[in-house]
């Protein structure tokens, strides 16, 4: 279950927020990853019924700063397919 959810123009996110030096743990990979292949699958759901598609950001704690949108955290941290 992702921490947040937020609706943008654009996109609704998953927004995960964790530890920085626990974004690269087994754990928090995997999870990222069922969390992207989940965003896949209603992203083609969504925009074939005119909604918006979803995105999955992993953000690190330390890069949470009063000068950053969530546009911007979400753009810079949103995780891809691999």
């Amino acid at each position: 279950m992702p921490d947040f959810v937020a609706a943008t123009v654009d996109a609704n996110l998953l927004i995960e927020s964790r530890k920085a030096g626990a974004v690269g743990t087994d754990e928090v990979v995997a999870k990222a990853k069922a969390a992207v292949d989940w965003c896949a699958h209603a992203s083609t759901y969504t925009t074939r019924h005119g909604g918006k598609a979803g995105r999955y950001p992993l953000i690190p704690h330390d890069a949470v700063t009063v000068d950053r949108t969530l546009a911007a955290l979400a753009v810079s941290f949103e995780q891809r397919p691999h």
